[in-house]
């Protein structure tokens, strides 16, 4: 539904909405919908809004504004393949640098 137009970051923040049957929606339920809609997109223009003077009041106090960060592409596939080549440390002593005899 509408909730799909909202930014990730505001999704986190706004409850879930169950999914309601078409058949089920009144008129009523309907226009509360569309006034959930207009609020969530306000308070994403809300928040960046308030990104921006944040890092500008940092700004003008002289200090960095917020770095921004890319993101990790932990959850993508790069299609690289592993690291998996080298050799494996392991925990304990090295066998070859201290050889025990037994007598």
């Amino acid at each position: 539904m509408f909730w799909n137009l909202c930014c990730s970051q505001c999704m986190k923040n706004l409850p879930q909405m169950p999914d309601i049957p078409e058949e089920e929606q009144t008129p009523l339920v309907k226009a509360l919908l569309g006034i959930l809609e207009q609020y969530a997109t306000r308070i994403v223009l809300l928040e960046e809004t308030v990104a921006g003077l944040k890092d500008e009041i940092n700004i003008l106090k002289g200090e960095k504004k917020r770095p921004t960060f890319k993101p990790s592409g932990m959850n993508e596939s790069t299609g690289k393949t592993s690291r998996g080549t080298g050799a494996r440390r392991t925990n304990g002593p090295d066998p070859r640098r201290n050889p025990r005899t037994l007598n």
